[in-house]
């Protein structure tokens, strides 16, 4: 049986990994977001900027609430939930970005491991137990909970209509 604090812990858990999972299988579409993140020269409209920092600060939002929650719970310390998730969020983005050096480093360097290393570090050091945190992440692999039931081109589609 699954304890409070597992639960509260898997929904960040998942968020975390369904983004690692989305740079992974859609490059392309990640690609223009995080090129829109990374580069220093504004690419799009000021309009066009605002609706993908709402979408991002939407999922931002959600992500706080699952912290805010898991510290409610007692699987977390108290803290900045939004803090909290800006933090994760940014993480997640640099080590992303390493799947780009899989070319030159294949032997050296596996972005997916690097997530599942580093999501359970940040919410231990937010005051998370080491093995609830570990419970957490081995049920959301075991039961591929992060694993989207569709693709990218069904979400836009779903979208448009």
């Amino acid at each position: 049986k699954t304890n409070a604090a597992e639960r509260a812990l898997v929904p960040v858990v998942v968020a975390a990994f369904v983004f690692e999972h989305f740079a992974r299988s859609a490059p392309v579409e990640f690609g223009l977001l995080s090129m829109h993140l990374s580069t220093p020269d504004y690419g799009l409209s000021a309009d066009e900027a605002a609706k993908v920092f709402e979408a991002a600060w939407e999922n931002l939002s959600d992500l706080a609430g699952h912290l805010e929650a898991a510290a409610r719970a007692g699987a977390l310390a108290p803290g900045a939930a939004t803090e909290r998730a800006v933090t994760l969020w940014a993480a997640l983005q640099g080590v992303v970005q390493t799947r780009k050096l899989i070319r030159s480093a294949a032997d050296r360097i596996e972005p997916t491991a690097l997530v599942h290393a580093l999501v359970p570090a940040l919410l231990v050091g937010w005051g998370g137990d080491a093995s609830v945190v570990a419970a957490a992440v081995a049920r959301v692999v075991r039961d591929r909970l992060a694993e989207p039931h569709g693709c990218v081109d069904d979400l836009l589609r779903a979208d448009a209509a």
